[in-house]
């Protein structure tokens, strides 16, 4: 039993890749205002890093300014994420509302133009070149 223990929390740490490693083959477009900003890009990657298997949510600061990020929840800490750089953080507290994901915010009363990453032309043609190239890296 023990042996069989050994195997599966070894698989389970192989198969899963680091967060930072994570962000960085996540495909994203420049921060555009009002059109790829940080709520559009917080939503978008939550959604990427769900897929990913994270617990990734969005926070929100609401004011002037407003802000938006990613927070994803380990067994341990709670990690920040700049979305408008892909970059872990250092833990902010200042948000007012936290979302499990667009759906979540949409039902909530997030206009749907603040979240719809999905919109967005750009983003969309980014990742399917992504995964066209996935698997193609090879030394020249």
């Amino acid at each position: 039993m023990t042996r069989l223990v050994f195997i599966l929390f070894l698989l389970l740490n192989l198969s899963q890749g680091s967060l930072e490693t994570d962000l960085a083959s996540i495909p994203t477009s420049p921060y555009i205002e009002n059109v790829w900003d940080c709520s559009e890009m917080s939503f978008y990657l939550q959604h990427e890093l769900e897929d990913r298997g994270y617990n990734a949510q969005v926070a929100q600061r609401i004011g002037s300014p407003g802000h938006s990020w990613v927070i994803v929840v380990t067994e341990t800490e709670i990690i920040t994420i700049e979305a408008t750089t892909m970059q872990i953080v250092p833990f902010r507290s200042d948000f007012n509302r936290v979302f499990r994901n667009a759906t979540d915010a949409i039902n909530h009363g997030v206009p749907v133009d603040d979240v719809d990453w999905w919109n967005y032309d750009e983003i969309s043609r980014i990742r399917e070149a992504s995964k066209g190239n996935q698997g193609n890296d090879r030394c020249v």
